[in-house]
């Protein structure tokens, strides 16, 4: 899962476990997609509670390779509401580059780093020949 899907997930966490997501078709469309494994889906329901449950599946989710988050989009067919949330927050991560994330240009290379909800984000700046090339790593 792509880092900027894992932040999505993480800034709504409290907000999705509050919908209790693995009720229904969920788990069982993630475990036929192949994102969850027979294990996660019986650990998963082992919890005793809806707001465990779903706390269990987002913890398990960023781990489960780069199709996890567009999967779980699909799977969310019961709660409309939740994946265009989803799908907002996620064009919203897409467009905009983080608050505090700005640096001078001058003469010369430099590397900076700074963290943003999470995120740690490396900057470096280098100059060639009055030319600037800009690199940012997440």
């Amino acid at each position: 899962m792509e880092a900027r899907d894992k932040q999505v997930l993480r800034s709504l966490r409290l907000e999705l476990g509050a919908e209790v997501l693995v009720e229904g078709l969920v788990l069982q469309y993630l475990y036929q997609e192949g994102v969850l494994t027979e294990n996660h889906v019986q650990e998963i329901n082992a919890q005793t509670t809806g707001l465990r449950k779903t706390m269990l599946l987002l913890d398990i989710l960023p781990s489960r390779g780069p199709k996890a988050f567009d999967t779980f989009l699909d799977s969310l067919q019961e709660f409309p509401w939740v994946r265009e949330k989803l799908k907002k927050a996620r064009e919203e991560a897409m467009t905009s580059l983080p608050a505090g994330l700005a640096f001078d240009i001058r003469e010369g290379s430099f590397t900076s780093s700074t963290l943003v909800g999470g995120v740690h984000f490396f900057i470096r700046q280098e100059s060639y020949s009055g030319k600037y090339r800009h690199y940012i790593y997440l």
